[in-house]
This record gives structure tokens, C-alpha cells and sequence, in this order.
């Protein structure tokens, strides 16, 4: 910004309209949360199996479903979106349970920040108190077979993924079918979990291994 718009922010705009201008900011962006959560829970009721929502639930971003048709169960104090985090567009998270018969859970006092991605064909558990980083993917299945004749009909091989208790998933971690991680454990910046890690460990890297013990 320009040394001449700086010193007419300063001290060309009075004090009290500045104040004015936070809180109408302010209230607006309360509005915006109020309409996340109203516009989220009205396409979870109409497309959902089942859809479940204890209180406290804060939404700083969209949180779409697309064609999700399954089982949706979020417990006490569940936030997400964090505006100070990097975004993508509006920062916008995806929770799918793309079949009938599949669910995802998401545990009591858990944050998922911005751009998350949930995909459930089967089971998506995660526990309590965890930290789901920006551009985090979570995915029960492969989305499509190895087989080129079924490639374009046939989701692969799949299997539920259990995210215990405490866990912190760093930015831009994948987390792919099958996989357990246990409680506490943290999962380095961009690691790509394909196998289970055990509880109070940090681990890290392409296929994610433990690192050293918490």
C-alpha cells in the first residue's frame, strides 16, 4: 500500500467510523457463519440417510456434502474452518458419505480447517480433540479399480480408517483406506499415510513411518 493511502487511513478516517467499520465487519461475518451452519444442516437433512449434531458447532467456512447419502454424526464443539489459515476459493470442506451404508463420525471438540476433504464408501471415524490441517484428504477407498475394464464402475478396494482420539493431522496430509492412527500421534506436513501408526508417535514422509516417540 502507498505511503499517501496509509497516512489518509490513519488520519484522514476518524476514529469513532473506524470503529464502526470493525464492528459492521464484524457482524457481517457472524451473518456469513450463521448462514454456513443453516445452509449445512438443511443439505444434510434433505440428502442424508442419517444426520446427527450435538451443540456448539461453528462454521467459518462452507461445509458442502455433495452427493453424499449416507450417515453424517458430529459431536459437542466441532469447528470448522480457521480464517487465518491458508485457503483455497471460499475454503469450502467436502464431508461425503457417498453411499447408504456409509458414515462419518467426527468426535467431540475436534477443528478441521479450511479445503478438508472427508470421503466415506464404508467408515470414517475420528475422535475426539483432533487438528485436521488445511488441504487435509481422508479417503476409505481407492475411488476407482485397478482394472481397466472396471476402472469407470467400480470404487476399488476399500476400508474403514479410524482416527483416534488427540490426533494432529499437519497440512496437506492424505490419509488413505484401512489406516488406524492411534491416539495422540502427529502426522507431518504432507505425509501420505497408507499403513497404520500407532499411538503417541510422530511420523512423517511418503509412505508416513515413525519418526520418534512422543
Amino acid at each position: 500500500m502507498k505511503r499517501d493511502s496509509l497516512f489518509a487511513i490513519r488520519y484522514l478516517i476518524p476514529k469513532q467510523l473506524a470503529r464502526v467499520i470493525v464492528v459492521s465487519l464484524r457482524r457481517v461475518r457472524r451473518l456469513r457463519r450463521w448462514w454456513y451452519k443453516i445452509a449445512f444442516e438443511l443439505q444434510a437433512i434433505g440428502s442424508l440417510e442419517s444426520f446427527s449434531c450435538k451443540s456448539g458447532l461453528k462454521l467459518h467456512v462452507p461445509v458442502r456434502l455433495g452427493d453424499g447419502a449416507g450417515t453424517l454424526i458430529i459431536g459437542d464443539n466441532v469447528t470448522f474452518g480457521y480464517c487465518d489459515a491458508p485457503r483455497m476459493g471460499n475454503g469450502a470442506i467436502l464431508l461425503q458419505p457417498r453411499s447408504p451404508n456409509a458414515c462419518i463420525q467426527i468426535g467431540d471438540g475436534t477443528y478441521v480447517s479450511n479445503n478438508v476433504s472427508i470421503v466415506a464408501m464404508n467408515s470414517v471415524q475420528i475422535g475426539q480433540n483432533c487438528l485436521i490441517g488445511d488441504m487435509v484428504g481422508i479417503f476409505d477407498c481407492d475411488f476407482h479399480d485397478l482394472d481397466p475394464v472396471k476402472r469407470h464402475t467400480d470404487v476399488g478396494r476399500t476400508g474403514p480408517v479410524n482416527i483416534e482420539n488427540g490426533v494432529w493431522l499437519g497440512s496437506r496430509v492424505m490419509v488413505l483406506r484401512g489406516v488406524t492412527i492411534g491416539e495422540n500421534s502427529v502426522i507431518g506436513t504432507g505425509s501420505v499415510v497408507t499403513r497404520s501408526i500407532p499411538a503417541n508417535v510422530v511420523a512423517a514422509g511418503n509412505p508416513a513411518k515413525e519418526l520418534r516417540k512422543l
